[in-house]
């Protein structure tokens, strides 16, 4: 007999709703009894010999154990330590991804406690044939785990947890770089006219000989052929590197001339503080970009990822150093980085970048992150996808691909609700992303078979270069799509334009996200006190040479972070030519006008790839979303 991987030890299963337990016997028809706490249930399995029992609901509690077996004796399965409470499903591309440890908490996970915060990391897989079961397993917060939580479903979780004193699990389904049509199923994809004739079209060449052939990574992007640095002793610490030039790490290569995939080597000496000599150490690298082999003076001490796989491109690397190695002043690091398509190098970042005994009491380090050595071992060229750019099997991007492959799976699996950050995939295309913001909450809600669970949105933060007034703006229009969906009743906001990084699509501030989603949770799911989140834009009213702007959960006021002037605001006149308007707040209410335009007819705020100096707030200090009124 065997259970799905979301009924393993240490699960959190979702109060306050019958238990899902399915999974499968060893022969069919069988007869199963399954018991939690003081719930029961009987029922049989299949043909198949799968079987999906419904136990009573429990209240939040534990911790419990699960006994599932066969009437006869024959098969047994017993669960330990589970625990009754709220269960998330959090997804979306990197930014949901991204790691504690890649976002820099460093100290958040020296503490991390085993409380009653846990995490189920799915495993990542996009294969054409539709999946029945996922990879994965429950883990508890401990330095050794904590580090490969998602940052802002921790932070999410931890909020809840504090506040509403239950259990808090996080389903982590999440894959960088993905579009939100691979999350969709397909019949809600060929329900709407944007992707309905794309999918069939897709699936003519995805399921036929030629194309299924044609979409195989071997087929499309070029292997790895083999490690000639070593013959070289580009290992070795003896080695000189003076003629090779000088990379700046963390980054990827393509920001420094080379525009292709390729096998990269990077090297760099350092000195080693006399307290570290002799001793075992732990390497920090930082994430590579996607494969890598390490080498601590001509020893390999680590390896990450092989073939073509994609799952590590953004995953740190920690490698430990024995003591033998660290006898000498002189510790040099050669890495050799595979990369078969889009970035590829060294990414960091930079604060998670350290080498330090692997003992670490006194919190010593040398930090990795500056000026390296790098020598091209393999250069592939610019490598260009096939058609549909790049869906088939084995393509994250695939329509339906991650639904079938990631979270039809995990069904019929009990949840809380859903938290998503995605977007930056789909800047481009805003025009066609409400549509389908839309069509994920509805379809996920159908599926997970939960009722109308509550849904709630990171928007895109700030990013790029800063500028006042962008009018072609992509990543505004894509803000916008996402606050279109809150049309959709149960949904929520999470404005996070103040935590942006000009320089670094992937922002280290994961807690304030975090956070603010659960404010938004804790005011609208749980009933606690307070604004849901910032001012939103619901309309304007024309009032002669200004217009008054009107907003949604201002209710207690607006405010200025900084400044004595709402900043990124712009008015236009019937000329089309925006200006920087002049304004005032009237308690929940934005007027705004401008001295020489006496019929002003639009009024924009912070409408750029990254606004940066946008300071409308509410009375608590959430920021305002953007907004046009000149739809």
């Amino acid at each position: 007999m065997k259970l799905t991987p979301l009924l393993t030890h240490n699960a959190i299963v979702q109060r306050h709703q019958s238990i899902p337990v399915w999974g499968w016997t060893e022969k069919p028809r069988t007869r199963i009894t399954a018991t939690l706490g003081p719930s029961r249930a009987v029922g049989i399995s299949g043909d198949d010999a799968r079987f999906l029992l419904r136990l009573p609901e429990l209240p939040a509690g534990g911790p419990h154990t699960l006994v599932v077996e066969a009437s006869d004796g024959s098969e047994r399965v017993e669960v330990t330590g589970i625990l009754v409470g709220e269960v998330w499903f959090a997804s979306g591309q990197s930014n949901m991804e991204w790691t504690m440890t890649a976002s820099g908490y460093d100290a958040d996970i020296a503490a991390a406690l085993p409380k009653q915060i846990r995490m189920f990391k799915v495993a990542l897989r996009s294969d054409l044939a539709p999946q029945s079961t996922v990879m994965g397993t429950w883990e508890l917060a401990t330095p050794s785990t904590f580090g490969e939580f998602s940052a802002v479903a921790h932070f999410f979780a931890q909020r809840l947890q504090d506040e509403i004193g239950v259990p808090v699990g996080v389903i982590n389904c999440t894959w960088g770089g993905s579009i939100i049509e691979t999350w969709i199923s397909r019949s809600r994809l060929l329900s709407n006219p944007d992707t309905r004739d794309l999918v069939m079209e897709y699936e003519q060449h995805a399921y036929s000989a030629a194309g299924f052939e044609a979409f195989l990574p071997e087929k499309i992007f070029p292997a790895d052929p083999g490690n000639e640095g070593v013959p070289k002793r580009w290992h070795q610490a003896d080695f000189e590197d003076g003629h090779w030039p000088v990379f700046p790490v963390p980054d990827i290569w393509q920001n420094h001339g080379h525009n292709y995939s390729a096998v990269m080597w990077f090297r760099r000496s350092f000195s080693l503080p006399e307290s570290f000599r002799g001793k075992e150490l732990t390497l920090h690298l930082g994430a590579a970009d996607k494969q890598d082999i390490t080498y601590v003076n001509g020893v390999e001490v680590g390896r990450t990822g092989a073939g073509f796989e994609e799952s590590f491109w953004n995953k740190p690397r920690s490698y430990r150093i024995p003591a033998e190695l660290t006898l000498q002043p002189e510790l040099l690091i050669a890495v050799r980085v595979y990369s078969f398509r889009h970035g590829g190098g060294l990414i960091g970042p930079s604060e998670v970048m350290r080498l330090e005994p692997a003992v670490n009491s006194a919190g010593q380090n040398v930090p990795l992150a500056g000026e390296w050595r790098c020598q091209m071992e393999h250069n592939f060229g610019f490598i260009d996808f096939p058609c549909f750019q790049g869906m088939g099997h084995g393509q994250v991007n695939s329509y339906a691909m991650l639904f079938e492959n990631m979270v039809r799976p995990l069904l019929p699996v009990g949840i809380a609700g859903a938290i998503w950050y995605q977007g930056e995939s789909n800047v481009g295309r805003s025009s066609q992303y409400a549509r389908m913001m839309c069509d994920l909450i509805g379809d996920w809600r159908f599926h997970f078979g939960c009722g109308d669970f509550p849904f709630g949105i990171v928007q895109l933060t700030s990013w790029m270069g800063a500028m006042e007034h962008q009018p072609a703006s992509d990543w505004a229009r894509l803000r916008e799509a996402q606050q279109d969906a809150l049309d959709v009743p149960g949904t929520g906001l999470a404005v996070i334009l103040d935590v942006g990084d000009a320089d670094d699509i992937h922002p280290k501030d994961k807690k304030t996200v975090g956070q603010r989603l659960a404010q938004w949770a804790l005011a609208k799911v749980y009933g606690r006190a307070g604004s849901p989140g910032g001012p939103l834009y619901r309309g304007y009213r024309s009032e002669g040479s200004r217009i008054r702007i009107l907003f949604d959960q201002a209710e207690k006021g607006l405010a200025l972070r900084d400044g004595d002037a709402v900043r990124t605001l712009m008015i236009a006149g019937k000329e089309g030519d925006f200006m920087p308007a002049r304004s005032s707040l009237e308690e929940a209410s934005l007027v705004a006008w401008h001295d020489e335009i006496p019929e002003p007819v639009a009024v924009r705020y912070a409408w750029a790839d990254n606004p940066e100096g946008a300071n409308l707030v509410d009375t608590s200090g959430y920021p305002a979303g953007p907004f046009r009124t000149d739809r």
